[in-house]
């Protein structure tokens, strides 16, 4: 059985998926809906989509999503495999970061216009307008649930932040060299914490020249 829950501290922080959800519950608790299956697994029903972990009746999955009709689905390969009816499916590569080094970072104070326009010029992210993008990085700023770091209108790296665990939204950058310099910057700020990735087949690369190491895949599936 699938139900609406508040169990929060119930979800064990084990991986990207379930990371996720709280840093979505976390930041976003007014329009975050959590469910939860008697095998342990958690559904987060979000405004951007839904957000998939542990176990769960396969039979009993499918129908649930099929319910709530979902625009967007995060979730591991297992469960997905149940889900139909969505016409992209989008298999991405997690990776994770541990052994954090502290470094020597000076970069730029941004607003979140500044750092919007970033994102859009490099392309490849999936931005909602800026009025919505706005308000949402600024709350979770201000509660300490993101964070970031920039180069004036070269690059920007943005992570989300509960716990001991930290989750990398974004990685953009307009000129050679400054991606590097930004995460580096970035997982300067996150020292301590086991930090998570999630990329596209064509850009491990970069994750794996900057000491991230793959260890899962993950579905995306949209409408």
């Amino acid at each position: 059985m699938i139900i609406k829950t508040d169990e929060l501290s119930a979800i064990e922080k084990k991986d990207v998926f379930s990371l996720k959800i709280m840093c979505e519950t976390e930041s976003f608790p007014d329009t975050t809906v959590l469910y939860k299956s008697d095998l342990g697994g958690y559904i987060a029903d979000t405004k951007g989509g839904c957000i998939i972990s542990g176990e769960f009746n396969g039979a009993e999955l499918s129908s649930f999503i099929n319910f709530l009709s979902p625009k967007t689905i995060f979730s591991n390969p297992q469960n997905a495999e149940e889900i139909k009816g969505y016409k992209n499916r989008k298999t991405v590569t997690v990776f994770e970061k541990c052994d954090i080094k502290e470094t020597k970072f000076s970069g730029d104070e941004l607003k979140s216009d500044e750092i919007y326009d970033i994102l859009k010029k490099a392309k490849g992210f999936s931005l909602p307008p800026f009025e919505q993008f706005a308000v949402n990085f600024c709350r979770q700023k201000n509660k300490n649930n993101l964070f970031y770091t920039a180069f004036r209108e070269r690059a920007v790296a943005i992570a989300s932040v509960s716990g001991e665990w930290a989750y990398l939204n974004a990685v953009a950058s307009l000129k050679a060299g400054c991606g590097s310099a930004v995460l580096g910057g970035m997982l300067s700020k996150l020292k301590g914490k086991k930090v998570f990735a999630v990329c596209e087949e064509k850009i491990k690369p970069f994750y794996i020249k900057n000491g991230f190491t793959e260890c899962d895949k993950a579905i995306i599936l949209e409408q």
